[in-house]
């Protein structure tokens, strides 16, 4: 009987062994789990990130499209030619630069058109709508620059000026004159340039918006004038 005891309390004494030997195991095969998650191939986790990028990118997309639809296309174009106007203006005065107007055609800018000026002896013969064959070159690159942005223009003013002598005939000449030779640009401008005749608008001024001393020659040459004003769109 003492030795059967013997060999009960003996056996009882090996049990923490198997405890041990199972904590070992479960300890081996973290191991291994932590090393299989730092060897992550580095060529799939970047292939990951780039789809998910993509994703992200469509979605967005998605949402602008939805946010043009709510504005509108007007309200783009408008958003569009804030960012435009300057690069317009630079544009323009690079042409009548290379053509050798730079002083003969008056440029300026406001917050919201361009103006171009042009003396009647640029455009026209004396007392005349008929356009001189010289001035075609630079006003047909003129046309094409506005015809290029022409989905960022709002509209385009065409006005002729005279000065207060210096025609002869009836007093209603000048407003004929004046209104003539805005009509003439506006002729060219959309048929060699093809800009479209409903942004554009014309008006004669005879002789009442002087922008020099009509009592001076060099003044009533400032006067005799026709003006494009091309008007931009803006978030109002």
């Amino acid at each position: 009987m003492r030795k059967r005891e013997g060999n009960e309390n003996k056996a009882d004494t090996s049990r923490w062994l198997t405890t041990y030997s199972d904590m070992m195991n479960n300890l081996l095969v973290l191991f291994i789990m932590l090393y299989a998650m730092s060897m992550i191939d580095t060529a799939k986790f970047e292939a990951l990130k780039e789809q998910l990028n993509s994703t992200l990118a469509q979605v967005e997309a998605v949402e602008a499209i939805q946010v043009i639809d709510e504005i509108g296309a007007v309200e783009v174009d408008q958003i569009m030619s804030d960012d435009e106007f300057d690069i317009i203006y630079a544009k323009l005065k690079n042409e009548i630069n290379e053509n050798g107007y730079a002083d003969s055609i008056v440029i300026e800018k406001g917050e919201d058109f361009i103006r171009l000026r042009f003396g009647d002896n640029i455009l026209f013969y004396p007392d005349s709508s008929e356009m001189r064959p010289e001035s075609f070159a630079v006003l047909q690159g003129i046309g094409d620059i506005l015809k290029s942005v022409e989905d960022l223009t709002h509209s385009i003013e065409i006005g002729g000026h005279t000065a207060t002598i210096g025609i002869t005939t009836t007093s209603f000449f000048a407003w004929e004159l004046s209104a003539d030779r805005a009509i003439s640009v506006l002729e060219f401008l959309t048929s060699k340039c093809a800009l479209l005749q409903s942004k554009m608008s014309v008006a004669g001024y005879s002789k009442y918006q002087p922008v020099g001393d009509n009592s001076t020659e060099e003044g009533r040459e400032m006067n005799r004038r026709v003006e494009i004003k091309i008007i931009r769109y803006t978030s109002d």
